[in-house]
């Protein structure tokens, strides 16, 4: 993943192995949506963020990550707005 890429983001993926490719597909995908808001583009965000946020959930229930650490990810990936207003159109 390019540097700068992972600089305007809070989370580095390599800092978490465990969820590190739906992170970049998460990043990958959030900077698509940013450049073209389609309504294919957010329909795949979406979908990104599900599978990270049960990505995140697995983790914390394999003890790779604690409850605390999970909570963290799931408010800074889910503030997004694609999980709010997804299905507003």
């Amino acid at each position: 993943m390019k540097a700068e890429l992972i600089e305007k983001y809070r989370y580095n993926p390599s800092d978490y192995p465990c969820l590190e490719d739906d992170i970049i597909n998460y990043y990958k995908l959030s900077e698509i949506y940013e450049n073209n808001s389609t309504v294919e583009n957010k329909w795949k965000l979406h979908t990104a963020w599900e599978m990270l946020y049960y990505s995140i959930k697995h983790c914390a229930v394999a003890g790779i990550i604690n409850n605390t650490k999970r909570d963290e990810l799931w408010r800074y990936f889910g503030k997004s707005g694609v999980t709010e207003d997804f299905y507003s159109g």
